[in-house]
Formats: C-alpha cells, structure tokens, sequence
C-alpha cells in the first residue's frame, strides 16, 4: 500500500515507505496498494505503515 502523500523528513530527504507482505510456506509475496487476494490458512500478513518522516539523512 502506498499512499499519494508518503510522510518526508524534516529536511526534506525521502519519504517513507508503506507496504503490505504476505508470508505462507511458499515465501513473502508482496501486494500492491490496492488489490485482493486470498490468504491461505497458517498464511500471515503483515502491514507495515509509514509513521512519522523523523529528521531525514542529515
């Protein structure tokens, strides 16, 4: 999942990242932003948001 206005930091440096995994006896299989899919049983998913930009690089 990515958002239109990801978080930067306060100077300006890159924005964070989202993103939604799915993990089965297979391996990670990662989702885009918007779509839909079937989770197996014993599947987990985890969903990593974006929190605050913090203070960049510098």
């Amino acid at each position: 999942m990515k958002p239109d206005f990801r978080t930067r930091g306060i100077f300006g440096e890159a924005a964070a990242n989202s993103r939604i995994v799915v993990r089965d006896k297979d391996g990670e299989h990662a989702l885009a932003g918007k779509s839909t899919t079937l989770v197996k049983a014993g599947s987990v998913v985890i969903m990593e948001t974006a929190g605050g930009g913090g203070w960049g690089a510098k």
